[in-house]
């Protein structure tokens, strides 16, 4: 925190350090990341420098915000075995089973058992 007092007197003029309670300021922790972590919001860009039709694949940055904003739809697909490959088939019957019908802009959210290895050698292998 004695960083963050510093940090804080220069961003609030005439604010001394020492007037912060304790001269502790704001904690500020870095995180590093790649855009592969956790989602494929990088592709198109990941898998390929052109898209199917020879243009510049978006990067990240590049794709429209409001393609991340939108109904959350879960697919619990858990009680499949480890490397079984998801059919069309699979996914209409979680559908139907949740008695939803897709519509422009939801958003698929996959849950499998992955989650349940973790922290154990075989995680995510």
């Amino acid at each position: 925190h004695n960083e963050g007092a510093i940090q804080m007197a220069s961003f609030f003029p005439g604010l001394l350090a020492s007037q912060l309670p304790g001269m502790d300021g704001w904690a500020l922790e870095t995180l590093k990341l790649t855009t592969h972590a956790g989602t494929h919001v990088d592709a198109p860009w990941h898998y390929s420098a052109t898209d199917s039709s020879g243009k510049r694949s978006l990067m990240m940055h590049e794709l429209p915000l409001e393609q991340f904003i939108g109904p959350g739809v879960k697919l619990d697909f858990r009680h499949f075995p480890d490397g079984h490959v998801v059919s069309a088939d699979d996914v209409k019957a979680e559908l139907a089973r949740i008695d939803h019908v897709l519509r422009p802009g939801d958003i698929v959210l996959v849950n499998t058992a992955a989650g349940t290895r973790y922290g154990e050698e075989d995680y995510l292998v």
